[in-house]
């Protein structure tokens, strides 16, 4: 079974809710679950998107397209000391937060998990080749 790793940054831009539009992430994102694939993240998502979701409500906006998106995420993989080592061992120039979901990801594929990850953001699409990472950008 493929897994498909998802950033807060994705998820967002997933739900549409932030500037930018989805773009082929549904596509993408829909064709992967389409094919019984699942997708996981870091326990990260779960305060990131609480977070997110915070300042949608108090703009006045609805949280709910990225809270159903949330909800379709099946696995969280625990922050721990190997995933902080992992992102400390990152040579590559990229955001704090992102050097953990990139970490994270790293260390499921080094687990054995058949696991790409699903980003839009250049920087992280870079560094995730240079992990060895399966990138699928969207």
């Amino acid at each position: 079974m493929q897994w498909m790793y998802v950033a807060t940054s994705s998820l967002v831009r997933l739900s549409g809710i932030d500037a930018t539009r989805p773009g082929g992430l549904a596509d993408i994102v829909d064709r992967h679950l389409d094919a019984g694939g699942k997708l996981v993240s870091s326990q990260l998502l779960t305060l990131e998107v609480r977070r997110v979701a915070v300042r949608i409500s108090n703009s006045g906006g609805d949280p709910t397209g990225l809270m159903s998106h949330y909800a379709a995420v099946t696995a969280l993989r625990t922050l721990d000391k190997a995933v902080m080592q992992r992102a400390w061992s990152i040579t590559q120039n990229i955001k704090t937060l992102d050097s953990i979901h990139l970490a994270t990801c790293a260390l499921l594929a080094q687990d054995g998990l058949d696991v790409c990850l699903l980003t839009s953001d250049k920087a992280m699409a870079s560094v995730g080749h240079s992990l060895g990472l399966t990138v699928v950008a969207g």
